[in-house]
C-alpha cells in the first residue's frame, strides 16, 4: 500500500512539474512579447501599487491592442504565484481589476485562483508533507482537529476558513492533502470560498486612482461585510452540531 501511494504521489509530482513549466513557459513567452511591441516604452510588471498607478496609460494601450497576450500574461502569472503560495494576490487581483474590467476580471480571477490553489494543493502532495510538519507542526496539528470536529460538514468549514479576512489561505492550500481534505470539496471551496475577497480587490482596480495602498481595500466596512458572510457559512456547522444533541434529549 506505501509502495502504491509513493507511486501516486510520483504521477501526481510529474503532472504538477509539466503544468509548471508549460504555465512557466506561457508567462516568459507573453512578457517578451509585451515587451517587444512597437510602443515606446518599456513594459514592467507592477511591484506595489504605486507602480500600477504609474503604468495604468500603458496597461490601457495594451489592453486595447494585445489583449490576447495580456490575458496570457496574467493568467499564467496569477497560477504561478499561487502555485507557489507568492505574496502579493491582493495587488495582482487589483491588476485584474485594471486590465481586464470588473466583468472578465472577476470571474477569471476567481477561476485562476481555484487553478492555482490546486495546482498547490497536488504539490504539496507530491512533496510537501515533511516540510510541512517539520515546519508547522502546531499549526497542521490545529487544522487537523478543526476539518476532524467538523468532518460532517466539512465544505462548510472550509468555506468559513476561507471567508475570514485573516486565515492564512497558503497554510490551507498545503495542509489540505495532507488532512485528507477530497480535492472536490478543496477546490470548490477556494472556488466560492474567496469570491467576496477577489471581488472587493478586482472592483478596486475601477477606482485605483484614489486607493493609496493595498490596506485601503479592505476598510471596516469591508472586513463587517467579510465577517457576516463567515458567519453564515457557520450556521450549516452549527445546526449539524446540534441535532445530536436535540436526538439524544429527545430520546432520553
Amino acid at each position: 500500500k506505501l509502495m502504491q501511494v509513493g507511486v501516486v504521489k510520483w504521477r501526481a509530482g510529474g503532472v504538477i512539474f509539466s503544468v509548471i513549466l508549460i504555465t512557466a513557459a506561457v508567462f516568459y513567452v507573453s512578457l517578451k512579447q509585451l515587451q517587444a511591441t512597437d510602443l515606446h516604452y518599456d513594459f514592467k510588471l507592477p511591484k506595489d501599487l504605486e507602480d500600477l498607478k504609474e503604468q495604468r496609460a500603458i496597461l490601457a494601450v495594451l489592453r486595447e491592442k494585445h489583449w490576447n497576450t495580456c490575458l496570457a500574461l496574467f493568467s499564467s502569472l496569477f497560477i504561478l504565484k499561487q502555485t507557489f503560495s507568492i505574496p502579493g494576490s491582493a495587488l495582482l487581483n487589483v491588476l485584474g481589476g485594471e486590465l481586464l474590467g470588473l466583468s472578465v476580471g472577476f470571474p477569471l480571477v476567481c477561476v485562476l485562483t481555484a487553478i492555482g490553489a490546486s495546482c498547490n494543493y497536488w504539490l504539496s502532495y507530491a512533496v510537501g508533507e515533511g516540510a510541512l510538519r517539520y515546519l508547522f507542526p502546531r499549526k497542521i496539528e490545529s487544522l487537523a482537529k478543526g476539518v476532524e470536529k467538523n468532518k460532517d460538514s466539512l465544505f462548510y468549514f472550509l468555506l468559513f476558513a476561507r471567508l475570514v479576512p485573516f486565515t492564512p489561505n497558503w497554510l490551507l492550500n498545503m495542509a489540505s492533502p495532507i488532512l485528507n481534505i477530497p480535492f472536490k470539496l478543496f477546490f470548490f471551496s477556494v472556488l466560492f470560498g474567496l469570491m467576496p475577497y477577489n471581488f472587493v480587490c478586482v472592483q478596486a482596480g475601477s477606482v485605483l486612482s484614489q486607493l493609496h495602498s493595498v490596506s485601503d481595500i479592505f476598510d471596516t466596512k469591508t472586513l463587517i461585510q467579510f465577517g457576516i458572510l463567515a458567519f453564515i457559512s457557520l450556521i450549516p456547522v452549527l445546526v449539524k452540531r446540534n441535532k445530536p444533541r436535540e436526538h439524544t434529549e429527545h430520546v432520553t
